[in-house]
């Protein structure tokens, strides 16, 4: 006679495979109900504060290749400094396609970082819970090993979550209800001065601080 287990774990595929091609039609409706590029516009995105808190930020640019790849409608990537020089890499990539989103975990090796340890933790800011990505990376640069906490998420109206996966699903509600089905990647980039958990404290504070004005845009 078979085990319960045994009988529960292959009932699990078969739900999965249910909720999949449940999901089919909604896709359909999804494109039907709203036009690719109802909402592909630019958000002001480069009018975020260059100064934030203690940090002053300068531009930078994506090159063609991520911007053919992501094809985002708009996007930010900013390298703050703070009074000692330490710097914080601020990204946000907004658009309405699901091409434009990617967990930093595909290009981060390409870069020659390597990712040690992934964990999450808790941001509130705005009235906003946000749930985000870490990871500490590291990577040997002329005889030294350089060490840098990464912290991201993903961002739909009032939705913040870590999963792409859960991302790509509030895409697809609010292309079904016809509200504005668009996201944005959230990413920050902090090097280890002193501990992990300080880069993490740093990097948390300043998405604090900016965020409000963030949200204005991408909400």
């Amino acid at each position: 006679m078979r085990s319960s287990a045994a009988i529960i774990q292959p009932a699990r595929y078969l739900i999965l495979v249910v909720l999949f091609l449940l999901t089919i039609p909604l896709l359909k409706a999804a494109e039907r109900s709203q036009a690719p590029d109802t909402f592909a516009r630019p958000v002001g995105l480069k009018g975020l504060p260059r100064q934030v808190g203690e940090w002053s930020g300068k531009d930078g640019e994506l090159d063609q290749m991520s911007l053919d790849l992501l094809k985002p409608d708009d996007y930010l990537w900013r390298m703050y400094q703070d009074p000692r020089g330490v710097p914080l890499d601020f990204l946000v990539v907004y658009g309405h396609l699901k091409q434009t989103f990617h967990s930093p975990g595909f290009c981060l090796p390409g870069g020659g970082w390597q990712i040690s340890a992934k964990s999450e933790t808790p941001v509130n800011s705005d009235g906003l819970p946000m749930q985000m990505n870490v990871f500490d990376i590291s990577r040997e640069y002329q005889g030294q090993t350089l060490k840098q906490v990464v912290l991201y998420c993903f961002m739909q109206g009032d939705h913040a979550t870590p999963s792409i996966y859960a991302h790509n699903w509030n895409l697809l509600k609010a292309r079904v209800q016809r509200k504005r089905a668009t996201g944005a990647l959230v990413r920050v980039i902090v090097p280890v001065v002193t501990t992990e958990e300080a880069a993490v404290a740093e990097a948390k504070y300043f998405i604090i601080r900016i965020y409000p004005d963030l949200r204005k845009r991408i909400g």
